[in-house]
């Protein structure tokens, strides 16, 4: 009867010691879901800023072509007028 006891004993302690190394293994994947999640999210945000600022950039380089072509033009109408004078 002692024996049966211990042994009984022994897988119920054996069966608590398994179960808590699997409900830490499972809070540990958890985590790890968690921090992934948050560093997609992260990381999305990212790709949206530099996809707006890429953007942003082509359209000052539009805006800064537009300006030099009429300075360009501006300065051939001064040496034009300068060489009717």
């Amino acid at each position: 009867m002692i024996v049966l006891s211990f042994v009984l004993l022994l897988l119920g302690w054996m069966g608590n010691y398994f179960v808590s190394k699997y409900d830490a293994s499972d809070l540990r994947s958890q985590e790890t879901s968690k921090a992934m999640a948050v560093a997609e999210t992260k990381i999305n945000q990212l790709n949206t800023t530099v996809s707006t600022l890429e953007s942003e950039n082509s359209e000052f380089k539009k805006v800064q072509a537009s300006q030099h072509e009429r300075i360009l033009k501006l300065e051939f109408q001064v040496q034009q007028s300068l060489k009717k004078q």
